[in-house]
């Protein structure tokens, strides 16, 4: 009797855990079935009837800023209402009356304080295209795949420095109901700002700069010594970099790509140019250091130099000749220098020789680029009798080594 008792003590208590054990699952099962098919079908009919919109939060991008911290290039705030349409999309506008405070989001316009006298160091942003949409950038593949409508930089320091500037986006996830009207944030995401970029440009100099250049066609830079850091950099005829973000101004957007004087062009990094007179110490250096002349040369200057060849006479003259019909007599080097005179680095080049000017160009590291961090920079030419023969099929002549001595 206390075996069979005891057995059947352990046959209901069996019967007990199996049967609490079933229950909790019906209980697990039914709570799913309520999530997958209950709310899901709740989600799904609001994603079928457009009734959850993503909204994007555009990042603000880092401020630009001159050595003492003035703002070169910035952002204002500007404060819209989030309008949904009863279809899927929905506007951005400027016109706040009436709305309600979760309705209203805070972007950020890129304003430029110098306009045309910091443009091509600012550069301009520009929309992405769609080739760009869905693509990300290599270089900082944290920001994510670009977004169309966004802005990225095109050029200067907004393109040189795209992946500092440049924010992580936002989102909101907003549910609405079928007249577009909020009803709740289902999530949101904040926006990440870019970073600041501080430069070496002096605010005060750069205007000064800009504004002696502004009459003139060229380019401008001013460089400290010791260090090789920018200062000031202006190249005119300028643009306002705004242009490019206020779309409905076409107009004056293809007026600057057609113009003929090349605003947008950055002369300052992109042209070659002869170098003039600034030259002419090189040549001085070259011919002391190859011990062609000593401190105590002297060089009797009479207005201008004749070369007899094959082909007849070439004549070149000093500036001051042909100006004035002077000559400037027995001079030394200190005053060659002060007086830039054409026929005394004539014979210096002509004595140093062709190659061993191409040798101290090199060494003072002309026809190079000098890694200026915004992108477009071309480097310069240091003409020798190979690239002549190689670009204009022509033999070097002597008068190529005056032209070259002179800058």
């Amino acid at each position: 009797m206390e075996t069979l008792a005891a057995a059947a003590k352990q046959s209901w208590l069996s019967w007990f855990f199996r049967g609490t054990l079933i229950l909790g699952f019906l209980i697990l099962a039914g709570r799913l079935s309520e999530l997958q098919i209950i709310k899901g079908n709740y989600f799904r009919s609001l994603a079928e009837g457009n009734r959850i919109r993503r909204v994007p939060i555009v990042a603000a991008r880092g401020k630009i800023l001159a050595r003492g911290g003035e703002i070169l290039v910035g952002n204002h705030e500007v404060k819209k209402r989030i309008i949904f349409d009863k279809d899927s999309g929905f506007d951005k506008v400027e016109d706040l009356e009436g709305a309600k405070e979760d309705e209203i989001i805070t972007e950020y316009v890129r304003e430029y304080p110098l306009a045309e006298k910091f443009a091509h160091l600012s550069g301009y942003l520009g929309e992405v295209n769609p080739e760009e949409v869905g693509k990300i950038n290599p270089e900082c593949p944290e920001k994510g795949p670009r977004k169309g409508g966004t802005l990225v930089g095109r050029s200067g320091l907004e393109e040189g420095y795209e992946c500092l500037l440049a924010g992580i986006d936002g989102e909101e996830l907003v549910e609405v109901d079928t007249g577009g009207r909020k009803i709740r944030t289902l999530g949101k995401r904040d926006p990440i700002a870019g970073s600041d970029l501080k430069t070496s440009i002096y605010f005060g100099l750069q205007e000064k700069v800009s504004e002696v250049m502004a009459e003139v066609k060229g380019a401008a830079i001013v460089v400290e010594p010791a260090t090789g850091r920018i200062l000031a950099l202006s190249s005119s005829p300028s643009f306002d970099p705004k242009l490019f973000i206020e779309k409905s101004d076409n107009e004056s957007i293809s007026r600057l790509l057609t113009d003929e004087n090349l605003p947008l062009f950055n002369r300052a990094i992109g042209w070659q140019f002869h170098p003039g007179s600034v030259f002419k110490p090189l040549v001085a250096i070259a011919a002391l250091e190859e011990g062609r002349i000593d401190k105590n040369y002297l060089f009797e200057d009479e207005g201008v130099i004749t070369i007899k060849t094959l082909y007849g006479d070439f004549s070149y003259y000093n500036w001051y000749f042909s100006q004035y019909g002077a000559t400037e007599g027995r001079i030394n080097l200190v005053r060659a220098i002060a007086r830039s005179t054409d026929t005394f680095f004539y014979t210096l080049g002509e004595t140093v020789g062709i190659n061993k000017l191409v040798e101290w160009q090199k060494k003072f590291g002309l026809g190079e680029g000098t890694g200026i961090d915004i992108p477009g920079e071309i480097g310069g030419l240091v003409p020798s009798p190979e690239w002549k023969e190689r670009v204009k099929g022509e033999p070097w002549f002597l008068g190529n080594t005056y032209h070259v001595s002179i800058g």
